[in-house]
């Protein structure tokens, strides 16, 4: 999410390679060809130029992990968990692997005591649902970088214009 953010909210220059350099680095479960082809594919500067597609931070993070216990989901083949933190054990009550948690204690402990329908909008909780939490935006918290569903449109805009440019 955060190359989405990078390339489609912020507009940063896809041509910034040092970014793909630091999430390699940093990643937990780090591949290059995955990385290196998903900040190409996000900034619509390679092989796939559906720059049409942004992704957001709020509404894909509500998809993907409703109550936000888990940041990121790991590949797994068949039923081994094969990502380096090991973030799923079998279980075999349900015949499966059970993911155990890339979760919000260990990396975002200050959204610990959070309503779940606030964990991806915390600037959204009231005042006093933010100091019962401990996670006042602004405070414990940084304040939105963006607002995204105004970013949105301003960047689609502008890759629009950029394609109809450029169109060979």
């Amino acid at each position: 999410m955060l190359l989405a953010e990078s390339d489609s909210h912020l507009f940063s220059p896809p041509s910034n390679s040092n970014r793909c350099l630091v999430f390699e680095e940093l990643l937990l479960d780090a591949d290059w060809a995955l990385n290196a082809g998903n900040w190409m594919w996000l900034s619509a500067s390679a092989f796939f130029h559906q720059f049409f597609r942004v992704y957001s931070p709020v509404a894909f993070g509500k998809k993907t992990d409703k109550f936000g216990d888990y940041i990121n989901a790991e590949a797994h083949i068949q039923d081994e968990c094969v990502c380096r933190v090991k973030c799923c054990t079998w279980d075999p009550a349900v015949q499966g692997l059970v993911l155990k948690g890339i979760n919000k204690e260990k990396y975002l402990p200050v959204l610990r005591k959070m309503p779940p329908e606030y964990i991806y909008e915390p600037w959204k909780a009231p005042l006093s649902v933010q100091q019962k939490a401990g996670c006042v935006v602004g405070t414990d918290y940084p304040r939105r970088i963006v607002l995204h569903e105004d970013v949105y449109k301003k960047n689609i805009a502008r890759m629009s214009q950029a394609y109809k440019d450029n169109k060979t």
